[in-house]
């Protein structure tokens, strides 16, 4: 787990459970960098907009990244397939799957000892982190460069008997690169807005790209000078 999140999960990323983190492409990615940068091998499912040179950013290795844009129907099958002969696996479950699917992934997980990371809700999960405010820097009164974004998020622990924890996390940017937690974790977050998820995902562009139900368009250049922020 990067040292900034060590706050939020204390117990780092464990083997063989699921994590499901709702309204962040890019802190759903940062959970996995720590372990890609260390050799193990990861893979992404479902999402098929995403910005590899973003992903390299936040230290995930890509030489050991598996992508699988899109499992349409089999996504089950595909799923096991990559928990099967991978650590790590970031995957956007569909809107709907069968109870019987979920028992056996998450007996998969178990016997495979990886680790799976959700971008919508998922059935037994060990622990939900949702983002429940954002708040950008750098614009003036209407003009000037994005240069960062902290995100205020709520983590909700089953193993700690259901005990919830919040912390500002800074995602970085242009002149301060890296995530980091800001000082005061469980201290309310000035000036920020609720988001619901969905709005979350669409401002989340700099790392997923452009994708139909995730983000907005954004060209290849745009995405390169914020993917530090967002």
């Amino acid at each position: 787990m990067p040292r900034a999140l060590e706050a939020l999960l204390p117990q780092g990323l464990l083997a063989g459970s699921s994590y499901a983190v709702l309204g962040s492409t890019t802190l759903a990615l940062s959970m996995m960098a720590r372990a890609s940068a260390d050799g193990a091998w990861c893979g992404v499912l479902g999402l098929p907009d995403l910005g590899t040179e973003a992903a390299a950013g936040l230290g995930i290795d890509l030489q050991r990244l598996i992508l699988v844009p899109s499992a349409g129907r089999q996504w089950a099958a595909v799923a096991a397939a990559m928990i099967d002969v991978l650590s790590v696996v970031v995957a956007v479950p569909p809107a709907s799957i069968d109870g019987s699917d979920v028992a056996r992934l998450n007996a998969r997980l178990r016997q495979r000892r990886a680790t799976m990371i959700t971008l919508d809700p998922w059935p037994q999960t060990e622990t939900t982190l949702r983002v429940t405010g954002s708040r950008w820097s750098g614009l003036g009164s209407g003009h000037g460069y994005l240069t960062g974004r902290n995100l205020l998020v709520e983590v909700l622990d089953r193993r700690a008997g259901g005990r919830r924890r919040t912390g500002e996390v800074d995602l970085g940017g242009p002149t301060r690169p890296g995530l980091t937690l800001v000082p005061g974790t469980g201290d309310p977050m000035p000036s920020m807005s609720g988001i619901p998820s969905a709005d979350a995902s669409s401002a989340d562009t700099a790392v997923v790209g452009a994708g139909p139900d995730r983000s907005t368009p954004l060209d290849r250049s745009r995405g390169r000078r914020t993917s530090r922020a967002g």
